[in-house]
């Protein structure tokens, strides 16, 4: 019945009375990230292959994922907390990756606003996310080693997503190299035609 102390039946019989759907809601969550990452990954191979329906099943995993999965996982999440500290932490983290998932959402179907989307997100995780998870994470000697390894790997990521951006210049380079290339071309026909 308890671990150490009969106050643990306590605390557990008020923890279910405050979280009763907390159950209910963890269930939810997993069939929602298990149904996005499937619809995602299929999507995925579709795009790959060119087929039909590439695009409805990248849209609804994506938003499934962001709009459902992420929420639930943050909600869950900042149950477990009791410092703010944590909570604000864990929101902004939350708010960030769902603007990730939408950018690369963006990017894949080519809608307008990707590349600005994505490097905002990404500027933000890295300039005011990464560093107050860090020095939040490192003072705790339990989890220092996972803080560290953790926050490299969000660095990768979002060196690697600022990868596929592509700056303002690089665009305007490619619309002139673009352009000489038709213009050449017109010549090229204009002298074969004669």
């Amino acid at each position: 019945f308890y671990k150490g102390k009969l106050s643990e039946l306590e605390e557990e019989t008020i923890s279910l009375l405050n979280n009763k759907y907390y159950y209910t809601m963890k269930k939810f969550m997993f069939i929602s990230g298990i149904l996005s990452a499937s619809l995602i990954s299929i999507g995925i191979i579709l795009k790959f292959m060119h087929m039909a329906g590439a695009a409805v099943l990248l849209v609804s995993g994506t938003a499934i994922f962001s709009l459902l999965f992420l929420p639930l996982l943050f909600t869950m999440k900042v149950k477990e907390k009791q410092q703010l500290k944590d909570k604000v932490l864990l929101t902004a983290g939350s708010i960030i990756a769902v603007l990730i998932s939408l950018a690369i959402l963006f990017k894949v179907m080519h809608w307008p606003g990707a590349n600005m989307m994505g490097t905002i997100s990404l500027i933000t995780m890295i300039v005011v996310y990464i560093p107050l998870y860090f020095f939040s994470g490192i003072k705790q000697q339990e989890s220092k080693s996972n803080t560290i390894i953790t926050s490299i790997l969000m660095i990768c990521g979002c060196g690697l997503f600022l990868a596929l951006a592509r700056a303002p210049y690089a665009t305007r380079y490619q619309s002139i190299k673009d352009t000489s290339s038709y213009l050449r071309n017109e010549k090229i026909y204009e002298v074969e035609k004669k």
